[in-house]
């Protein structure tokens, strides 16, 4: 699966991440980060490849092919939700 996005700066499109979703009963949710005392680990999200796409585009794919689930593609504060089946 490959996803072709467009951003304002090229150094943002770095800032994508994949996150699959827990889901809990009828709300979804992935874990940004994890709390341990003062310390916090950011989530990095899944593998993914991300490439130049023509010449204002570029092209994210998953390192390995996706599960069936539920996912968020964020960049910044701008979240694309989708499913695999």
């Amino acid at each position: 699966m490959a996803f072709v996005f467009k951003v304002f700066k090229e150094e943002a499109a770095a800032g994508v991440k994949l996150f699959r979703f827990d889901v809990k009963g009828s709300e979804r949710e992935y874990d940004l980060g994890k709390w341990k005392r003062r310390d916090y680990t950011p989530n990095p999200g899944l593998p993914v490849n991300i490439s130049k796409f023509g010449n204002s585009s570029f092209k994210l794919s998953s390192e390995a092919p996706l599960e069936p689930g539920e996912y968020a593609l964020t960049l910044g504060p701008t979240v694309f939700t989708f499913s695999v089946r």
